[in-house]
């Protein structure tokens, strides 16, 4: 069993992250799924020892089994950087500046050498504006209005794994539902298949890799 000489929870309401070691894996999405829904929880990077946690909205949490000093930047440092987190153990963290784009003032930037970019109003639509781009070579993308208006700023991709919803042209009972991620396809039932069970989740099928399913009601 490992021993742990220090763990850090850095729990930050940002709309996207940077970080920096030397390489990174998407180490899991967590779907939960329930009789009449399913939705991500969570999308982890694994990095050494860093467990980067994202959900669909930007939060993040950094867990992290580090040994050494951990250091916070002062106001000797710039204000955009006072306060927050600038080592843990061996890794420096950096903090975006109010140069160049002011609305990612204060955001992390990186960790060491690896670095967070985000949507921007010049490539993503307002809805989408300062949400995670990329953290690495991990790339994220939203659904924008060309995609259609019923699903815009979702979640649409992470690296390689496509995510899918329903909309219009599938039928009006299952709009905004989860349709695929990956390999992975929902089927829910709808006005064909009888009134009586309308939006339930139908069939569940596919192998996603790093795809864990979490079940909270029996169907």
């Amino acid at each position: 069993m490992k021993t742990i000489s220090k763990y850090i929870v850095l729990s930050a309401a940002l709309l996207a992250l940077s970080f920096s070691v030397q390489a990174q894996t998407l180490y899991g999405i967590n779907l939960r799924v329930s009789d009449y829904k399913a939705s991500i929880r969570s999308i982890e990077i694994m990095c050494d020892s860093i467990l980067l946690r994202i959900d669909t909205n930007g939060r993040i949490n950094i867990r992290s089994e580090v040994r050494g000093n951990i250091e916070y930047y002062t106001n000797f440092d710039g204000e955009y950087r006072q306060g927050k987190l600038k080592t843990l153990g061996n890794v420096k963290l950096d903090y975006y500046d109010n140069f160049g784009n002011d609305k990612n003032t204060g955001k992390l930037k990186s960790i060491d050498s690896i670095t967070i970019t985000y949507c921007d109003q010049f490539s993503s639509s307002d809805k989408n504006i300062g949400k995670v781009k990329s953290i690495g070579n991990i790339n994220f993308t939203y659904n924008e209005t060309y995609n259609g208006f019923d699903n815009v700023g979702r979640l649409s991709g992470i690296g390689d794994t496509k995510i899918t919803y329903y909309d219009r042209f599938d039928g009006g009972d299952n709009i905004g539902k989860l349709k695929s991620i990956g390999n992975t396809q929902l089927a829910w039932t709808d006005r064909f298949d009888g009134r009586q069970n309308i939006g339930k989740l139908k069939s569940l099928k596919g192998d996603t890799p790093n795809l864990n399913i979490i079940t909270t009601e029996r169907f």
